[in-house]
Order: structure tokens, then C-alpha cells, then sequence
């Protein structure tokens, strides 16, 4: 078993809005976002080369929101990642 702390970095890319609220808002977003990871999980050996891994992550994402070019808020986005692996040492 295992537990982690970390720094998260996100580079938001490809980022569409509604065409009506592309047209009304002129919408924009910061592209980095740095924030807090959690993690716990644990692997397992099967045998000499085999094993399976199993993890969960908090990620905290959130980046400003801009209207115009004028901070108008923040989208946070805080997804729960789950993780099943398996691995091979040679």
C-alpha cells in the first residue's frame, strides 16, 4: 500500500464554447492551472514478474474565466481518478 501528496499541473487545450455564448460573451480561460493531488492505491505481486495495481486520485483543478478580457470568475473541476493496472518486471 502507498499514499501520495503532489502538485498538480493541468494545460487546458482544445477549450469550445456555445456559439451563442461565443458571440454574446467573447468567453476565454486561463490555460494553466497548478493545484493539490491525493493519492492511495496498492500493488500487488502475483508472482517473480506479474503484478496488478489498484489507485485512486483527488486532483484539484481550477482555472479564471474571462468575458471580454475581464476576470468574471472560476471553473473548478475536482475529478476522483481511479486507476487499475498491471504490470510486468523484467
Amino acid at each position: 500500500p502507498y499514499v501520495g501528496a503532489g502538485i498538480n499541473y493541468t494545460r487546458f487545450s482544445s477549450v469550445k464554447f456555445d456559439p451563442a455564448v461565443e458571440a454574446a460573451l467573447d468567453p476565454s480561460i486561463k490555460k494553466n492551472s497548478w493545484g493539490g493531488a491525493l493519492q492511495v492505491g496498492f500493488d500487488y505481486a502475483l508472482d517473480k514478474n506479474w503484478s496488478i495495481n489498484f489507485d485512486v486520485k483527488k486532483v484539484y483543478i481550477s482555472t479564471d474565466v474571462y468575458s471580454a478580457g475581464a476576470k468574471v470568475g472560476k471553473f473548478k473541476v475536482d475529478p476522483l481518478l481511479v486507476g487499475v493496472g498491471v504490470g510486468y518486471r523484467f
